[in-house]
């Protein structure tokens, strides 16, 4: 159901004076669109700057979509319709403002408020500037294309380098925690692996210790997923997550690759420490499918691999062991459940 707009908050028609003095002083692009019979559109300086069009009022709230590239538009209207339909509350699109040379890429965010009655009553737009960030994954894209395996090294460090110029750039410590880290987890994503493992690696390489790298996925998402709704997968994807950094601790490096993927990779303290690692993490599944009332049980398969100074060192190799560890302990399980 779509938000409610606050009922202290003063109609923007009858107080278009303050409304426009509290857009103006916003460092983001911000567009207030009344719908229905009090259609009307008030913009700051900022918006019609970013969309390209400085001094643009954007009196008509389909007006915006004539400062989009034209292969952008259909993106932008149909958002618009799933916030009317009310399939959606908020959306986020990544579309390009200007024209001919002149390309500028913005993130365009749209909140839907629903009037009392429920009917839909106002879209607010903001707009930023995400062209640096755009350029940046394309530099990083080319550099990948054109890599090979004796390139690898240089790739990590444009990769670190990546890290470093965004959060020296980012404004604040929640936007740079997004830049590495997985938004519904918590855990690092496969950006903040890719700049991180190789410390680990290197750590290895220079000293007697031995280091592990542990992949996991979670047994039967996808019937989590199909029967019980993407919400309850979401779910368990945080709650595995939860468990996993309760029992690998914050001294390792935590991961969520994406989907049901997960990854643990750090330093071996002492004998036998993973594999202890390991059964705790059984037990604290166990536990929680017998205390639990979400609806679905929480179970995952693990693989691990070891390495140490002699080898191996390259995260391509010891992924593809632990990942078939994995499978293997993944058929020992199905074949444990078709046996009881």
């Amino acid at each position: 159901m779509n938000s409610r707009l606050p009922g202290n908050l003063p109609e923007p028609v009858g107080c278009e004076a303050f409304f426009r003095m509290i857009l103006q002083t916003l460092p983001v692009g911000v567009c207030w669109q009344r719908c229905g019979e009090d259609a009307g559109c008030w913009v700051n300086e900022a918006f019609a700057r970013l969309a390209g069009r400085p001094g643009d009022s954007f009196s008509l709230a389909g007006s915006f979509a004539e400062a989009l590239f034209p292969e952008d538009r259909p993106a932008y209207f149909d958002g618009r319709a799933q916030l009317q339909t009310k399939q959606s509350e908020m959306l986020r699109l990544e579309l390009r403002c200007g024209s001919g040379e002149e390309i500028h890429w913005r993130e365009l965010t749209m909140q839907a408020f629903s009037a009392v009655d429920g009917t839909l009553s106002d879209l607010i737009l903001t707009l930023t500037d995400i062209s640096e960030r755009k350029q940046l994954q394309e530099d990083m894209r080319l550099a990948i294309e054109n890599a090979d395996a004796q390139n690898q090294q240089i790739e990590n460090a444009i990769g670190r380098a990546q890290l470093s110029a965004v959060e020296a750039n980012l404004d604040n410590v929640a936007t740079r925690q997004l830049a590495v880290h997985d938004e519904l987890t918590g855990l690092f994503n496969r950006r903040g692996y890719n700049a991180r493992h190789p410390e680990v690696i290197q750590q290895i390489e220079s000293t007697d210790s031995s280091g592990y790298l542990c992949y996991f996925d979670l047994d039967r998402f996808k019937q989590i997923n199909d029967e019980l709704g993407h919400a309850k997968g979401d779910e368990a994807l945080v709650e595995f997550a939860t468990i996993l950094r309760a029992v690998f601790g914050e001294e390792n490096l935590l991961v969520r690759l994406g989907g049901d993927e997960f990854v643990a990779m750090g330093i071996v303290q002492y004998p036998g420490q993973i594999e202890e690692t390991l059964r705790a993490l059984e037990s604290a599944l166990v536990t929680r499918n017998t205390t639990a009332s979400g609806g679905f049980n929480l179970e995952a398969s693990a693989g691990i691999t070891y390495f140490d100074r002699t080898g191996p060192h390259s995260i391509e190799e010891l992924t593809l062991a632990a990942d078939a560890d994995l499978y293997k302990n993944k058929e020992s399980r199905r074949q444990s459940r078709v046996l009881r």
